[in-house]
């Protein structure tokens, strides 16, 4: 500019984008501001040198904060609004039928882990940087009944929504499917939640899975009770369930591979509204044909109805030596009935695998996850947190939000998650990872069993029969205790007998020879042996190991006392080569029994003052209760008394 220009009008125009508004609605704010400057100047028809070099100082300022608005502008225009939204329906209306009955516990674990993914991904680690847009994430939740119906509406509504760009799955395999129907159909891509069937995959061009195929479900638990020497097997299949089909469509196969066989098949088709009553017809079929007790029973059908089989099994009590399960999933975690079944699963809170960038190991994944919702995740929590993550990874990994980019990326997937360590998807896009068999303890916790490399726990075959799992001990609850304790009260009987003849035949020579007295006192003491036998049964307490040590030495020192100074006397009489006259009486022999006994008698108070013994549990089986044996505990001082 000239110095002696008379004015000067400046028009600046420039875009702020704002990235770190990431929490607001839009994630994103852009302001356009236009500012005019305009400044005066006078005409200096004569100038000082020094007036113009304040004035060349002044223009030189104003270049520079011009040229810094410049820079701001261009670096904050580098970003875009975006936000992408994820679609997808859950059974949070009412349920109908067993289907919806199902698929309730898990869409709510599912969106409790929806939740997890909004808040730990999103809020802390968004906006995410995608090509040259920061992104923020939506989930798009529509919420159904449990009807294929319902769901096929839900996904016809969410492709026709202009603001969904992805999908992702519903729960259970069959619910599934509806949602694949419509996507596929539409050229968009799903990634499934709790889907495990393998025709949700099979064939698809934009279908993805988060869980182990169903088909490989028994895979490892054959070849585990295989191991044990298990050779038939039957089956429960619930034909009218997609994941239940798959999980047990190459049982035949893979048990043929093994030398095992299955014996018998029984389809459950027309699920009625109450499941006991088809868990009875499955059982009473098996039964019929004889194969309800082959080695292994597997069944592939939803909780609520695998529930009622075993709760049936219960009530008949009968139970073959192993008991498969397969999809473990819904109410099983907390059935009072899960002990000792084994469960194929394609998560287990117990796996140890290396943090991945999202949510940490699987423990700190299990943490996060129990503070945000205030329960433990399953399996449907574990694909609610991992479904959105893998999606969200291939969108990052391919830099944009085109199908086609998106879709290559998925397919070429390597990652590290907290549920399976390093996870791929194979060439028809099923995930790759294996299922984990569990079994369940007395006390319904779980333990890995395979894979063997994993396994914290040896697989119990077979498993304990219904009433071999309580012990309620009681006096004479065996065969042996009874005929012992006859033996005991007989023996008692018969001294009792001869303490009344002795007592009438004291005027008897031989009777008086052998002196009524000590002969009444030694039969006295075989009454406190033999009341020892009732203390010394299978069935013990305090009271009875207290005791024993009483009648033992009490009749012990009673019986052999006695029998001790009566031979002393006859010894003292013979043995005499003074023969001198030796009198010994009756009542100085008592003396000196009587005499025993207080020491006996001060030693067993002195031991029961110090350690009264009591009665401990001897585990024999830690699997089979009614096994145990309580025995009466023996400490050092108990050895030295």
């Amino acid at each position: 500019s000239e110095l002696d220009a008379t004015t000067h009008v400046t028009q600046t125009h420039f875009t702020i984008h704002n990235p770190y508004s990431a929490h607001s609605a839009h994630n994103a704010h852009t302001h356009t501001h236009t500012q005019t400057h305009t400044h005066t100047y006078n005409t200096l028809p004569l100038v000082d040198k020094k007036k113009k070099t304040i004035l060349e100082k002044r223009n030189m300022r104003r270049l520079l904060v011009l040229l810094l608005l410049l820079a701001c502008t261009n670096s904050f225009s580098v970003a875009q609004d975006c936000e992408i939204v994820f679609g997808g329906s859950l059974t949070l209306l009412p349920p109908e039928g067993n289907l919806g009955q199902s698929a309730a516990p898990v869409s709510q674990q599912t969106q409790f882990g929806y939740d997890l993914f909004m808040h730990h991904v999103v809020e802390q680690k968004g906006p995410f940087q995608v090509g040259d847009q920061l992104c923020t994430v939506r989930i798009k939740v529509i919420p159904e009944n449990g009807t294929p119906a319902s769901v096929r509406a839900a996904y016809e509504e969410l492709v026709n929504d202009p603001e969904v760009d992805f999908f992702l799955g519903p729960t259970t395999s069959t619910l599934s499917l509806q949602a694949r129907a419509v996507t596929e159909a539409a050229g968009r891509i799903l990634i499934g939640t709790t889907a495990a069937a393998d025709a949700f995959v099979a064939g698809g061009q934009y279908t993805f899975n988060t869980l182990p195929r169903g088909s490989k479900a028994f895979d490892l638990a054959l070849v585990v009770l295989a191991l044990d020497r298990a050779h038939t097997i039957s089956m429960i299949v619930h034909e009218d369930d997609a994941l239940s089909v798959s999980g047990c469509s190459k049982v035949e196969s893979v048990a043929a591979s093994l030398g095992m066989t299955v014996r018998d098949r029984y389809a459950i088709r027309n699920v009625t509204d109450t499941p006991s009553q088809d868990a009875a017809a499955a059982l009473d079929y098996l039964e019929h044909n004889n194969t309800l007790f082959s080695d292994v029973l597997v069944v592939c059908a939803l909780n609520t109805l695998s529930i009622a089989i075993v709760d049936e099994l219960q009530v008949r009590n009968e139970l073959p030596n192993a008991v498969a399960l397969f999809p473990f999933t819904g109410g099983w975690p907390v059935s009072p009935l899960r002990p000792y079944m084994l469960a194929t699963t394609q998560w287990s809170p117990e796996a140890r695998f290396p943090a991945d960038d999202w949510y940490g190991s699987n423990q700190e994944f299990q943490v996060l996850f129990k503070e945000l919702n205030g329960v433990a995740p399953d399996v449907g929590g574990m694909t609610g947190a991992l479904a959105p993550i893998m999606l969200l990874n291939a969108i990052l990994t391919g830099g944009s939000l085109e199908t086609s980019d998106v879709l290559f990326a998925l397919s070429r997937t390597s990652m590290a998650t907290f549920a399976y360590g390093e996870t791929t998807y194979g060439v028809d896009n099923a995930i790759t990872a294996s299922n984990v068999v569990l079994q369940f303890d007395q006390n319904g916790s779980s333990h890995v069993v395979a894979p063997l490399q994993a396994a914290t726990s040896p697989v119990v075959y077979p498993i304990p029969k219904w009433d071999e799992r309580t012990y309620n001990p009681d006096f004479f609850q065996y065969t042996s205790e009874i005929v012992m304790a006859v033996l005991a009260g007989v023996g008692a009987a018969i001294s009792v007998i001869l303490m009344v003849f002795v007592a009438a035949m004291h005027s008897r020579p031989a009777i008086h020879a052998a002196g009524m007295l000590f002969c009444e006192v030694i039969l006295l003491g075989s009454l406190f042996l033999y009341a020892a036998e009732f203390t010394w049964m299978i069935y013990q307490n305090d009271g009875t190991c207290a005791a024993l040590p009483w009648l033992l030495c009490c009749g012990f020192v009673l019986i052999f006392g006695t029998m001790v100074m009566k031979t002393w006397r006859i010894r003292r009489v013979f043995h005499n080569p003074k023969l001198k006259r030796v009198e010994i009486t009756n009542l100085y022999l008592m003396a000196c029994v009587g005499t025993m006994l207080a020491v006996q008698l001060l030693l067993l108070v002195l031991w029961t003052a110090i350690d009264a013994r009591s009665v401990t549990m001897k585990v024999v089986d830690p699997d089979r209760p009614v096994l145990d044996e309580l025995e009466c505990s023996w400490s050092t001082v108990d050895i030295v008394f």
